[in-house]
């Protein structure tokens, strides 16, 4: 079995999840009253940036670990 690279779309696609996942808990916190000032809205975006972008590694490296056992 050879290895596919991921095309540039899964790029695009952990965008929309960050994207969402920010949607999604400004959502959430509106319906329970909650507001965020622009600094907390920031600070929010800068977090699940790091956590997106944590994941990303992540999957890179088991990615190349995998890649690696198949060319064994």
């Amino acid at each position: 079995m050879s290895y596919e690279k991921d095309s540039w779309i899964v790029s695009a696609v952990w965008g929309r999840i960050g994207a969402g996942v920010l949607a999604l808990g400004a959502f959430v916190l509106g319906i329970f009253g909650y507001t965020l000032s622009p600094e907390e809205q920031q600070t929010g975006l800068v977090l699940v940036t790091g956590l997106i972008a944590g994941v990303g590694g992540m999957l890179a490296i088991v990615s190349k670990v995998r890649e690696s056992k198949k060319v064994k």
